[in-house]
């Protein structure tokens, strides 16, 4: 499935389920320690619905700060 656009869910084409969406993580941008442990911090390159697998920019995690 392709990456919905903003311009598609504002118009109305596009109508997104009431489902939890998950980040996408892309390449390694950093580090930092979590309980004394080092982890990866990885850059968030979109977002994917566990149910259907709607794909969805990054525009969405702007949306929802509304």
């Amino acid at each position: 499935m392709d990456i919905v656009s903003y311009a598609d869910w504002e118009s109305g084409k596009v109508k997104l389920t009431n489902e939890y969406f998950e980040p996408v993580l892309g390449e390694v941008i950093g580090c930092e320690e979590q309980g004394g442990e080092v982890k990866e911090v990885r850059e968030v390159i979109g977002y994917v619905g566990r149910e259907t697998g709607t794909r969805l920019g990054l525009w969405f995690s702007e949306v929802m700060e509304r």
